[in-house]
C-alpha cells in the first residue's frame, strides 16, 4: 500500500541492495516508467490504473528473458546480482531520489520519518571493550527501568557477554526485538561500582524533531525543526504553544538548517500556522501523471506570530525549502543563511510483495510565485558533487558567486521583489561559512569526541553545576579542552604529534563542549550552546528588530 506523500528522507544518491524476490518489482518499475498512474493514501489520487497492451509488451519481455535465463542458460548465474544490475539500469533513467529500498534497510529508513522507533532508549559508546551508557532518553524504556548515565552494560539476556570484541549489528539486534519483549541487563553502576540486574522492556522511543525551542530574548522565540517526520506538526505546535503562552513570544525564528525534508502534509500544516490569512497558496505539486494540487493556508491560527526569520543552509532540502519559499514569496519574513540544497521533487513510497519498497518521484513542487527550486540532475556525477562544487566556486564565502541556473524572473507577492528558481532558495541575507573550517576533514576526529567527553566527565560529574545556566555562569564553560583532546588523540595513536591544525581549535572546542552540555543538561541546552554567538541567530535578531527590513530588501532587488 502507498504511504504518505514525501518530499525527502535523505539527500543521498541511489543505493541498491536487492534480493531475488525483486524480479516481480522489475515489472512494476517498467510499467510505471511507461506511464502507469499511482495514487497516495491521502485520497488525492486514484489507485494504480490498468496497463494497456503496449505496457504489457514491455513487462512481458523482461519477465520472459529472466525465465529463459533461469531455466535454459548453460551455467549457474547469480540471480540476485542479475536482478540488481537490471534494476540499476532502469533506475539510471530516473532522478537521483527515486530509489529501491531493500527489506533489510526499510525499517531504518522508515524510522527516520516515523518520529519513533522500537528499542531501549539509550545512547552508548563502546569504550575499551565496554558498552557505556552516554545518554538515557527521557521517558524511554531504559529511563523508566532505572538505567543511569555512564552505567556499564556487562551482559544482555544472560547469553551475551559484552566484554571484548562485539559486532555492533549483533548488539543492535539484541537491544531491539519485538515490542514488549524483555532484555535483562547486567550493569556496573557508575555511582557505586556495584553490579545490578535491570529488566528493560522494548518499547516505543520518541525521536523529537522540534524540541529545541527557547526564547532568544524577551520577545523572540526560536524553534529548530530537524526533520519533517510524521509527528512534526504536533511537536511544532507544542513548542509554539510553550513559547507563546508561557514565555510571551511575539516573533519567531524557524531554524531548518541541515533539515533534509520529510512529509509534505506535515510541512504545509506548519506553514499554515504562520499565515493569518485564509486561502493563501503555500505550495503546489504537479507531475506528468499527477494533476496540479494546491495547498492553501486554512486561516485557523492557534498562536499569532509576528515577524519571522527562517534560517537555511546548503543542507536545507525539500520541506525546508517549501517553508522558506512560501515565507519569501509572500514577503512574510526574512530568509537568512546560504543557498539551500535545491530539491523540488515529491516522492511516494510503495511497498512490494517481496518486502522491499520503491520510493518514486511522482511530481515536482512549486513555490507560490510559480518557481521550481529543483537543481539540474541530468548528470549523476555533477549532481552528487554539486555541494562540494559550491565550495570550489567560492559561493560559500561570497553571495555574488551564487549561480542563477534559471534566469526566469519571478516576483514576490507583496513587495514584488525578484526571486529565481532552478537551484534552491537564495537567502535574502547571506551568511558566509567559516572560511577555515572543512567539516569533512574533521569527520574522523569528530567521531572521537563522545569518547573524550565521557573520559573528561566520568570522574568529575560533581564538579559541574546541576543546571545549564549555572554551567554557563561558571569558569567551566570558558575552559578550553583542545590541548587535552590533542594529548588524548596522540596517546591513543589516533594522531601523530602536532597534527591537529590550529585553525580547527575553536570548532573542536565548541564540539566538545556541546557534547558535554548534551550529556549533562539535555538536547535543548545543547542547542542553546551551539547557537550562542551564532551569526545566523545574531542576524535574525537584527532583522526582526529592523522595522523596514522587507522594504529595504525590495529596494535592493
Amino acid at each position: 500500500m502507498p504511504v504518505k506523500p514525501q518530499i525527502d528522507n535523505s539527500t543521498s544518491t541511489k543505493t541498491f541492495n536487492v534480493l531475488l524476490p525483486l524480479i516481480v518489482a522489475i515489472s512494476c518499475v517498467i510499467g510505471m516508467l511507461a506511464g502507469q498512474r499511482m495514487g497516495s493514501n491521502s485520497g488525492q489520487n486514484p489507485l494504480i490504473q490498468k496497463l494497456n497492451d503496449d505496457h504489457q509488451i514491455g513487462v512481458g519481455r523482461i519477465e520472459e528473458v529472466i525465465r529463459f535465463i533461469e531455466s535454459k542458460y548453460v551455467d549457474e548465474v547469480n540471480e540476485s546480482e542479475m536482478v540488481e544490475d537490471a534494476l540499476s539500469s532502469i533506475m539510471k533513467y530516473l532522478d537521483p531520489h527515486s530509489i529501491y529500498i531493500s527489506k533489510s534497510r526499510l525499517e531504518e529508513v522508515n524510522n527516520q520519518l516515523k518520529g519513533s522507533y522500537e528499542g531501549l532508549g539509550i545512547e552508548t559508546i563502546f569504550y575499551k571493550d565496554t558498552l557505556v551508557v552516554l545518554n538515557v532518553i527521557k521517558d524511554g524504556p531504559s529511563d523508566k527501568a532505572g538505567v543511569q548515565l555512564f552505567d556499564k552494560i556487562i551482559n544482555i539476556g544472560g547469553d551475551n557477554n559484552i566484554a571484548g570484541e562485539y559486532d555492533p549489528e549483533v548488539l543492535r539486534s539484541v537491544l531491539k526485538g519485538a515490542h514488549g519483549s524483555n532484555n535483562e541487563l547486567v550493569v556496573k553502576r557508575h555511582s557505586t561500582g556495584l553490579l545490578d540486574t535491570i529488566n528493560v522492556a522494548v518499547g516505543s522511543v520518541s525521536v523529537k524533531s522540534a524540541d529545541i525551542a527557547y526564547m532568544i530574548d524577551d520577545s523572540i522565540g526560536y524553534i529548530k525543526i530537524e526533520r519533517f517526520n510524521s509527528n512534526i506538526y504536533k511537536e511544532f505546535m507544542e513548542s509554539l504553544e510553550m513559547l507563546h503562552t508561557k514565555k510571551g513570544m511575539k516573533h519567531l525564528v524557524v531554524d531548518v538548517r541541515d533539515n533534509p525534508g520529510g512529509y509534505l502534509p506535515e510541512t504545509t500544516k506548519i506553514l499554515s500556522q504562520l499565515f493569518l490569512q485564509k486561502d493563501r497558496l503555500l505550495v503546489y505539486t504537479e507531475g506528468k501523471s499527477d494533476d496540479r494540487y494546491d495547498y492553501h493556508s486554512s486561516g485557523k491560527v492557534f498562536f499569532e506570530v509576528g515577524k519571522i526569520a527562517v534560517l537555511i543552509d546548503e543542507g536545507s532540502a525539500s520541506g525546508s525549502e517549501i517553508i522558506a519559499g512560501a515565507i519569501q514569496d509572500w514577503d512574510r519574513g526574512v530568509i537568512i543563511g546560504r543557498r539551500s540544497y535545491g530539491k523540488g521533487l515529491v516522492q511516494e513510497q510503495y511497498g512490494l510483495k517481496s518486502g522491499d519498497a520503491l520510493r518514486l518521484t511522482v511530481a515536482k513542487y512549486y513555490t507560490p510565485s510559480g518557481r521550481s527550486i529543483q537543481k539540474p540532475f541530468d548528470n549523476d556525477e555533477e549532481y552528487s558533487t554539486e555541494l562540494s562544487d559550491r565550495s570550489t566556486s567560492g559561493e560559500y564565502m561570497d553571495a555574488s558567486k551564487i549561480p542563477v541556473s534559471d534566469t526566469t524572473k519571478y516576483y514576490t507577492k507583496i513587495k514584488h521583489r525578484v526571486v529565481y528558481g532552478g537551484g534552491g532558495i537564495t537567502p535574502d541575507i547571506f551568511i558566509p561559512k567559516e572560511s577555515n573550517i572543512d567539516e569533512d576533514a574533521l569527520s574522523n576526529i569528530k567521531q572521537l569526541i563522545p569518547e573524550f567527553a565521557y573520559l573528561s566527565l566520568k570522574d568529575k560529574l560533581g564538579d559541574y553545576p546541576a543546571k545549564y545556566k549555572g554551567y554557563m555562569d561558571s569558569e567551566l564553560s570558558r575552559k578550553s579542552f583542545v590541548s587535552e583532546f590533542e594529548s588524548y588523540l596522540i596517546k591513543e595513536e589516533y594522531l601523530a604529534d602536532d597534527e591537529l591544525p590550529q585553525k580547527y581549535y575553536s570548532r573542536i572546542d565548541q564540539l566538545i563542549k556541546s557534547k558535554i552540555v548534551r550529556i549533562l543538561y539535555d538536547k535543548i541546552n545543547e542547542g542553546k550552546f551551539i547557537n550562542n554567538d551564532d551569526p545566523f541567530i545574531n542576524e535574525s535578531i537584527k532583522s526582526i528588530n529592523n522595522r523596514n527590513i522587507l522594504v529595504e530588501l525590495s529596494e535592493e532587488s
